[in-house]
């Protein structure tokens, strides 16, 4: 847990800040931190939220794309060449509203931590959202109540991912493996500035990624009681 100090000038709007890290959902013990919920479970409320989404497709065959159409992302390679692709402000905590997606190989993840794995799922994006504060009060979202939700859901639905190209076929196919090549070769993005059809060809693309989009905003509906049942009172 990570208290913050209260300041007056800067820190106006909430004076402590819990980090739940995913292993408090897997261990057998919560320890103190539920009580600590628990006691001022109406006064907290949901700043960041970081939702996993896992996929059995080849990561490189997935293409993000930005809502507003923005052709550069962000790609991190480290030492060993593993490679995660970052889509939106890599500052987004610090804007409400703000989201950063992640997309990455789970098993290339856990090895650079000496982990073993052999995840069949490996193609993981995250999502890393930004709230307002009580735009989300915590008691609401561990009640599962449907306008605390429907906030998030609302933020996944801006979200356009192709989950695998070799699954599209004729043009979409085609049109997905250009804008892709696009993103990942910095002259390309430089050649395809000076394309004065380029709106028309973003028009395109847009409209091709909604109709083969993933629908996350379903999948966080059907399986987003895992979320909460931890935080269940008895």
């Amino acid at each position: 847990m990570k208290m913050l100090q209260h300041d007056f000038v800067r820190r106006t709007q909430y004076t402590a800040r819990i980090t739940i890290h995913r292993a408090f959902y897997e261990a057998e013990n919560e320890g103190y931190l539920l009580e600590i919920i628990n006691l001022y479970r109406d006064k907290w409320c949901v700043k960041n939220a970081h939702i996993a989404f896992d996929f059995l497709s080849n990561k490189d065959n997935s293409v993000i794309i930005k809502h507003h159409l923005n052709v550069k992302g962000t790609r991190f390679t480290d030492l060993e060449h593993r490679v995660t692709d970052y889509t939106g402000s890599l500052k987004y905590s610090t804007r409400a509203g703000a989201r950063l997606l992640a997309n990455y190989n789970r098993n290339e993840r856990e090895q650079s931590r000496n982990n073993d794995s052999d995840y069949a799922f490996a193609n993981r994006l995250e999502v890393r959202m930004s709230f307002k504060t009580n735009e989300i009060i915590f008691c609401d979202f561990a009640s599962n109540s449907e306008q605390a939700h429907s906030v998030i859901q609302s933020s996944l639905e801006a979200l356009l991912f192709i989950v695998d190209i070799d699954e599209m076929i004729g043009c979409p196919a085609m049109l997905m493996r250009s804008f892709k090549a696009i993103q990942r070769d910095m002259n390309k993005i430089n050649e395809y500035k000076k394309r004065k059809s380029k709106h028309k060809l973003l028009a395109e693309i847009k409209r091709v990624a909604k109709l083969n989009r993933f629908n996350f905003e379903l999948a966080y509906g059907n399986n987003g009681n895992e979320l909460i049942k931890i935080f269940k009172e008895n």
